[in-house]
């Protein structure tokens, strides 16, 4: 039996955020039928999620980079979700985001040439934790009561 205080399952602040922005670029981009050109800042999204410019910025450079979302510069510019970005699933976006790293540093640990057994539970972890967003695309969440999945996600309501 265990005693004591089990933490919740924590992903990075990065891929947090990452999802954040996707759900708030698709709020934004369902939009463009009815205001086209309709694209947002990296200033406004980072005071839509509670997230600093600098670290929001990075975040968009990556989803770019990724295609989940596309950046236009310029007068007319912002930040849109990429259509692809729909079918795409939280799963397959976190995988992304989170990239290949491990879940805990086992650079220094004395067992780490052992071939561990935790080290490879872990993994399966992460991976099976990962799989379980697999059924779930970006356009389900979008499709999915809005205000409901904004307070799940801690993000502020605007009306």
């Amino acid at each position: 039996m265990f005693i004591g205080k089990v933490d919740d399952m924590h992903l990075t602040r990065f891929s947090d955020l990452g999802l954040r922005l996707v759900l708030r670029l698709g709020e934004y981009t369902k939009n463009l039928a009815v205001e086209p050109g309709r694209r947002s800042t990296v200033a406004n999204l980072a005071a839509d999620i509670n997230g600093s410019e600098a670290h929001v910025a990075r975040v968009v450079a990556k989803l770019a980079e990724l295609g989940i979302a596309r950046s236009v510069r310029g007068r007319v510019g912002g930040v849109y979700l990429d259509e692809a970005a729909y079918t795409m699933t939280v799963g397959q976006i976190l995988r992304l985001l989170e990239g290949p790293g491990e879940v805990i540093n086992c650079a220094e640990c004395p067992f780490a040439s052992r071939d561990c057994l935790l080290r490879h539970r872990l993994a399966a972890a992460k991976e099976a934790f990962f799989a379980s967003m697999d059924d779930l695309t970006v356009a389900d969440l979008l499709r999915d009561n809005e205000t409901k999945t904004l307070v799940a996600l801690g993000m502020p309501i605007t009306t």
